[in-house]
């Protein structure tokens, strides 16, 4: 029964996913991190910003100045507890981007607890339609 529930939670949010990337007004994300790149496989264009991955580094630069002109891109989406650098910085607030943190459900706060939050596949789910939203 468990694993019933899970795997229809599950193909609920493989249904958004996809319907963001084939069906959304903006489907191109604009990142600081590499770990949305998952997202990828949904038709979603991540741009991915990550310092850690000086590989493709300038041509996400371009990418993003690119998207941003053509006004594809409003938002950055960042990890909660991230911290910009330099050049991010520079690239949002010459832009005007608005900054949108995500949390990376790797641990759960004491306040999110207090608030009755917690990683469960609902709790993704509301977090992947508030992103839906957003786009």
């Amino acid at each position: 029964e468990n694993y019933k529930t899970l795997n229809e939670k599950v193909s609920e949010l493989d249904v958004k996913l996809y319907d963001i990337g084939k069906n959304g007004n903006y489907n191109t994300i604009l990142t600081t991190n590499n770990v949305l790149n998952y997202l990828k496989k949904y038709n979603i264009n991540i741009i991915s910003i990550d310092e850690n991955d000086n590989t493709s580094l300038d041509k996400a630069y371009a990418d993003a100045a690119r998207a941003i002109k053509n006004k594809e891109i409003q938002y950055i989406y960042y990890l909660k507890g991230d911290k910009f650098t330099t050049t991010q910085e520079k690239l949002i607030n010459d832009n005007k981007l608005v900054k949108v943190e995500i949390n990376d459900l790797f641990t759960i706060t004491d306040e999110e607890k207090a608030q009755g939050k917690d990683y469960s596949i609902s709790n993704t789910i509301f977090i992947c339609n508030k992103n839906y939203i957003i786009l």
